[in-house]
């Protein structure tokens, strides 16, 4: 939290302060389905993962650089 969505946070306070006071580099959430990546506090990045048949992301675990690769989806 502060996750926004149609102007409404939809984030979790509790998640919030779990990743202040662990602070890890990286924070990996799909729930909401729909890319997005958020600074939540300095240093800590807060990467909302799409549906797995939209994209999918490559991370450098060296520099934490993410790249996210957008799916062709072909019907049959």
């Amino acid at each position: 939290s502060p996750y926004y969505r149609d102007g409404e946070d939809i984030g979790r306070q509790e998640i919030t302060d779990i990743l202040k006071a662990t602070k890890p580099r990286i924070h990996f959430f799909g729930h909401h389905h729909r890319f997005g990546v958020f600074e939540i506090a300095e240093g800590i990045k807060s990467v909302c993962l799409d549906k797995p048949k939209t994209s999918w992301l490559k991370l450098d675990t060296e520099n934490y650089r993410l790249e996210r690769k957008i799916i062709e989806f072909h019907p049959f």
